[in-house]
């Protein structure tokens, strides 16, 4: 949501999650998905767990709001590692100890440092997925700490082709 995505892109990344949702969630997915948007401080969308139901999840998405500033890419990784994932259970015969991933999904490069929060989030046993434009793979190489587990496109309008691959690196 920074500034420097603009609100076409903000837009465009509302859409890609609308049908990353739709194409793998049902109700009866044993996942506890969050939502959080971030420029130069993080908004939590959506707690983690706070939504059962696909569509009220889709409906928090609808309703996130362009917030401009900054693209603190740093600050949101130790901000989601520190109060990202605490939410109380959902599904009585799952247990907590499910892996905890970060899909983190950027147009532009971070306006701070970022190599320093994403060892953190992956010292604390956080699974970070990248998906950012082609330009961008070093510096989301360095936030995943692994080329697999980041996801490059060419043009934000093919950014839902990458939902397969998305899917299958979270899975």
């Amino acid at each position: 949501g920074s500034s420097a995505l603009t609100l076409e892109g903000f837009l465009r990344f509302k859409s890609f999650l609308k049908r990353f949702m739709q194409a793998v969630l049902s109700s009866d997915t044993p996942v506890k998905m969050g939502l959080a948007q971030y420029g130069s401080d993080v908004k939590i969308e959506a707690k983690i767990g706070e939504h059962r139901d696909p569509a009220k999840l889709i409906q928090a998405v609808e309703g996130m709001q362009y917030r401009g500033g900054q693209a603190k890419a740093g600050n949101a990784l130790r901000y989601i590692t520190r109060h990202g994932f605490q939410s109380a259970p959902v599904f009585a015969d799952v247990q907590d100890d499910l892996p905890r991933v970060v899909v983190l999904l950027t147009g532009t490069p971070s306006a701070d440092p970022v190599v320093e929060p994403a060892k953190y989030a992956r010292d604390r046993e956080i699974f970070i997925i990248g998906v950012a434009p082609e330009g961008m793979r070093a510096e989301i190489n360095n936030i995943t700490g692994n080329p697999q587990r980041t996801i490059t496109y060419q043009s934000p309008d093919r950014l839902s082709a990458k939902i397969p691959e998305l899917r299958a690196k979270i899975c």
